[in-house]
């Protein structure tokens, strides 16, 4: 353990420190208060590493920086708006720390007097570093383009206001960690549930992202008529059944995207010449079946019930569940279709697929709200069939796509 001021002293300044210790492939954990310096974190995520960054929103960052920020494809960023939110401290993979009081900015990194110390990997404070930024990154809000918008919006806009923390809580979120009492927060079901729903599609939507960049590069489509994220669905199926064991995927290491790259371009082409009678079944005709039925809210409007209830055994969730826990599928009229009502399936259905609400707020009421919730008709069903049909190209996200992806190098999602 050392400490570092930022002197003029040989290896005592933040920021050649942080730049030297981002090593080829190294996952990086950042919390600090305030961020303006987008060209550091752009050295450290140039050299193939993973990063995870928490900043508060308030004066001290810069909305410009943290929107070019928000376009690096192995950064993830969260944020929180309650002004105690001050920390400041910088994760290297396993091999060291860095705690004190220089944030991520250019001051704070190289011109300011500042105190900061280094800690080794196998020091018992490391692993307790570690605690305290999984505590953070679990309670911070993913940070999207909308946010940075309005951030900047009012900073420009009262750019003398010596406090604008409520401003930004008003129109961004109030996004606090409550562990010390002092800060008051209100929630509820629907915010709780978009909140862990944002968090857990965040990392997945840009690890999805890689791999699909990296599906096209091969220039394979073993099924060129259905979208590329459900080739994709069924890639990751084939990956779960024949390499994603158990064991498998909890000793999976963490990979660098060449790595990654390596292992998946052999893959894709063994995937293209593999023959197997369910997974001809589950993509093409599926896709189709579903699609011919859920594309518009005339289709499922103009489909006789019965047909549009035999396409959801496609949902293979909704399906399985009420095979093992319902009846026979030859009852589903009796068992399903009478106690929700056509008109109720049909009314929910077209909300969730088609509503104008976000979607991950008609994921929620579809499962939650009296007004659009079906027996047998859970998240796991909603998410599934959102996934299957929706147009805004969100990629279905289950157990098997996290056990797949991680063990294909991608870390857990």
């Amino acid at each position: 353990m050392r400490i570092i001021t930022n002197s003029n002293k040989p290896n005592d300044r933040m920021k050649p420190l942080l730049l030297n210790q981002a090593q080829l492939g190294t996952e990086i954990k950042i919390a600090t208060a305030f961020f303006t310096s987008f060209e550091v974190l752009q050295k450290m995520a140039n050299n193939e590493t993973e990063i995870k960054m928490i900043v508060r929103l308030d004066r001290g960052t810069n909305p410009s920086e943290l929107k070019k920020a928000l376009g690096l494809n192995n950064v993830s960023i969260r944020v929180f708006t309650g002004t105690r939110f001050h920390p400041k401290f910088y994760i290297f993979g396993t091999r060291v720390a860095y705690l004190g009081s220089s944030n991520l900015t250019e001051s704070g990194l190289m011109e300011n007097q500042e105190v900061n110390i280094e800690i080794e990997g196998d020091d018992p404070v490391f692993s307790e570093l570690e605690d305290a930024f999984i505590e953070y990154w679990n309670a911070a809000h993913p940070l999207e383009i909308e946010d940075v918008e309005n951030f900047a919006t009012i900073v420009k806009k009262y750019p003398q206001a010596p406090d604008i923390s409520n401003l930004i809580k008003t129109q961004i979120g109030n996004f606090q960690f409550n562990n010390t009492g002092l800060e008051k927060s209100r929630s509820d079901g629907l915010s709780d549930f978009i909140e862990s729903f944002k968090r857990e599609y965040q990392i997945f939507l840009k690890k999805h992202k890689e791999l699909e960049e990296l599906y096209v590069e091969v220039g394979l489509r073993r099924y060129p008529s259905v979208p590329l994220r459900i080739e994709i669905d069924r890639f990751i199926w084939w990956i779960r059944e024949l390499y994603a064991r158990t064991d498998a995927v909890q000793n999976a290491p963490l990979r660098n995207s060449s790595e990654i790259k390596e292992i998946i371009l052999p893959l894709i082409h063994e995937f293209h010449l593999y023959k197997n009678d369910f997974l001809e079944q589950s993509t093409e005709p599926r896709f189709k079946v579903l699609y011919n039925v859920f594309e518009s809210t005339r289709s499922i409007n103009t489909t006789p019930i019965r047909e549009l209830i035999d396409a959801l055994q496609y949902v293979y969730s909704f399906h399985d569940y009420y095979v093992r826990y319902v009846g026979l599928w030859d009852d589903i009229e009796t068992n399903f279709i009478a106690p929700n009502g056509e008109q109720k399936i049909k009314h929910t259905l077209n909300y969730l697929l088609h509503g104008k609400d976000p979607y991950q707020e008609r994921i929620y009421r579809s499962h939650k709200d009296e007004k659009y919730k079906l027996k047998y008709f859970g998240l796991n069903s909603c998410t599934e069939l959102y996934g299957l049909v929706n147009n805004e190209e969100i990629p279905i996200l289950n157990s098997r796509t996290r056990n797949s992806m991680q063990w294909l190098g991608f870390g857990k999602i």
